[in-house]
């Protein structure tokens, strides 16, 4: 759709609208995972609105992109469907553990966007704790394959 250049524009344009504007994200590019594990699910974008002349211009019919909906509505609902998610799996961990989650911490490309992380702290429910190092997700792997071939040596 090239709706949005690059990941790292979607905080910036989230942070430029205080909703989506009634547009919703699902997301489900390769099945709903967990909690929902369904993998025939499709991704969705719903409550886009737009109006346009019919064939015969005579009446109005609602359809489609607006001109209030814009590339903001769309990444602030993208950032609120991944907290959603989020949230999806640490409700279930409550019910099965019987404990409260009072901090998030997380790692990885999405946590250096402040607007992601604000919006996964009010729809979680919980604060959001990230460290200085936030690609731990790719540092592991790394050291992994030096100690594999004895080029890090790690404290024990």
């Amino acid at each position: 759709m090239m709706i949005i250049p690059t990941a790292e524009d979607v905080n910036t344009l989230a942070k430029q609208v205080p909703t989506t504007g009634g547009v919703y994200f699902v997301t489900a590019f390769s099945g709903l995972l967990a909690p929902y594990w369904d993998p025939g699910a499709a991704g969705l974008l719903i409550g886009l609105a737009s109006y346009f002349l019919s064939y015969n211009q005579s009446f109005i019919i609602s359809s489609g992109l607006s001109s209030y909906t814009n590339p903001c509505h769309i990444a602030r609902a993208t950032l609120e469907a991944n907290a959603f998610q989020t949230r999806a799996i640490v409700e279930s961990m409550k019910l099965d553990s019987k404990v409260d989650l009072k901090h998030l911490k997380v790692d990885g490309g999405m946590t250096n966007g402040d607007m992601a992380m604000k919006v996964l702290a009010d729809i979680g429910g919980f604060s959001v704790i990230r460290p200085e190092m936030r690609e731990y997700v790719s540092l592991f792997p790394s050291e992994l394959k030096a100690l594999a071939h004895c080029s890090l040596d790690l404290p024990r």
